[in-house]
């Protein structure tokens, strides 16, 4: 048994040496040259492969090379046998040669050209939305993204939420007055559906004169006014009100601790709608209840939205928007030696019409 073992180590040893031998012996070398078959240009990083008797791809190739600058390639130490050699190049048709190599030492000379031919690509599809043109620090707000935010009393405030975006400050926790990169609120442009709106605030700025149910867009425009807006140093603010909608009438109504708000709208004909809104704060009323001996000024306001829309016909649309706020301030039943009371309005009204005309002006 053991001399078994020994002698058929002794072959295998045997073996091993027969094939280095054989390996070291073999100095043949494949190599040509590579050119373009309508130019004659050099090709160059062809990838040559070199497979013993047939290509098979889940083995890897006996040998190998790649053309250089000038399309030559050079595959060594290839011994006897039969081998199927194949030339690829991105952009040419491949090429596939059978070699037979009988002689151990010298060189076996194999050029050729390749054809060129277009690479087949599957359709490529590319569809996207038009993206409107933003302007130069325009920012546009949804009404959606103000039903996400945190409420005072119940009541979304459209200046609070102004306050939370970049380059826009405020004085204190109370005030709702916008500061936009440094300029006070006064320099400041607010506009509701196209009209100026002087006092957008109410006493001390603590909240806006805007229900956040009726309005449909809210646009800041912080620098770079365009010409329509005339002349502001500060900043602009752009608010457009809802105009109902056409299906059916519905309304919302929301109470607050101390301030509560409701809106209807809907359809008045086949043509037009309309859309009704009101804000009021009663903080006057649980002074006078909870704490009647109390000094401190009463105070109130109420804010009044509506706006109409008609259809004319196709391509004209005229709109009226009415807007109206109130505060009062006066003095409380315990104060009878100083008497006030303090009162202030305001107002606006706009007529649109839209007319979309075939022509050009130009």
């Amino acid at each position: 048994m053991q001399n078994y073992f020994f002698n058929l180590i002794l072959l295998c040893c045997l073996v091993l040496v027969f094939h280095n031998v054989t390996a070291q012996s073999s100095n043949l070398t494949i190599s040509g040259f590579i050119t373009d078959a309508a130019s004659g240009d050099p090709l160059i990083g062809t990838n040559i492969l070199l497979y013993r008797d047939s290509i098979d791809v889940n083995f890897p190739p006996y040998s190998g090379a790649a053309s250089n600058k000038y399309g030559f390639y050079a595959i060594p130490k290839v011994g006897k046998g039969t081998y199927v050699i194949v030339f690829r190049m991105l952009g040419y048709k491949t090429f596939v040669d059978g070699v037979i190599v009988t002689i151990d030492d010298g060189k076996v000379s194999l050029s050729t050209t390749l054809q060129s031919i277009g690479v087949e690509l599957e359709e490529v599809v590319v569809s996207e939305e038009k993206i409107d043109e933003v302007g130069i620090s325009t920012i546009n707000i949804s009404p959606d993204i103000l039903t996400m935010l945190p409420s005072f009393s119940g009541e979304l405030d459209i200046f609070r939420t102004l306050q939370a975006l970049p380059g826009v400050k405020v004085a204190n926790e109370m005030s709702n007055g916008l500061y936009v990169r440094g300029g006070s609120p006064d320099q400041t442009l607010t506009l509701v559906d196209g009209v100026i709106v002087y006092n957008p605030s109410h006493l001390g700025n603590i909240a806006s004169t805007f229900n956040s149910n009726a309005v449909h867009d809210i646009r800041l425009i912080k620098g770079a006014f365009p010409a329509e807006y005339g002349g502001r140093l500060s900043s602009v603010l752009d608010i457009k009100l809802r105009g109902g909608t056409k299906e059916r009438e519905k309304g919302v109504i929301g109470i607050g601790t101390i301030i509560s708000h409701g809106t209807i709208e809907g359809p008045y004909s086949e043509n037009g709608t309309y859309m009704f809104s009101g804000r009021v704060m009663y903080y006057d009323l649980f002074q006078e209840n909870f704490d009647s001996k109390s000094t401190t000024p009463r105070y109130n306001f109420v804010d009044l939205n509506a706006k109409f829309n008609h259809t004319v016909s196709d391509g004209e649309i005229v709109s009226v928007s009415l807007n109206y706020s109130n505060d009062n301030v006066y003095n409380p039943s315990a104060a009878e030696d100083f008497n006030y009371n303090i009162e202030w309005r305001s107002g606006s009204a706009s007529l649109n019409w839209l007319k979309i005309t075939s022509g050009s002006l130009c």
